[in-house]
C-alpha cells in the first residue's frame, strides 16, 4: 500500500475534549489516517443553544472551503 492510497480523514475538535483523538484512533478504519484540528467556540454561556448556535456560524466557512457540513439529517 502506498501514501497516496490511504484515506484522509478530517476531524474538527472544540478544545476542551482532550482524549478525543486517541478515543477516535481505535476505531479507524485499515489504510485511513485522521488529521485533527482544534477549534475555540466563542460560547458566551455553556447552553445548549449558544453552543449549537456556534456551530451554526462555523458550517458556512467549511462549506465555502469544500469541506461537508457539520450537520447531517
Amino acid at each position: 500500500m502506498k501514501y497516496s492510497d490511504n484515506g484522509r480523514i478530517g476531524v474538527v475538535l472544540p478544545s476542551g475534549i482532550m482524549a478525543l483523538e486517541r478515543e477516535f484512533a481505535r476505531h479507524m478504519l485499515f489504510g485511513f489516517t485522521a488529521n485533527y484540528s482544534r477549534i475555540t467556540l466563542p460560547v458566551s454561556s455553556s447552553n445548549s443553544a449558544s453552543l449549537w448556535g456556534a456551530l451554526a456560524r462555523m458550517d458556512a466557512p467549511l462549506a465555502s472551503a469544500g469541506a461537508g457540513s457539520l450537520f447531517s439529517g
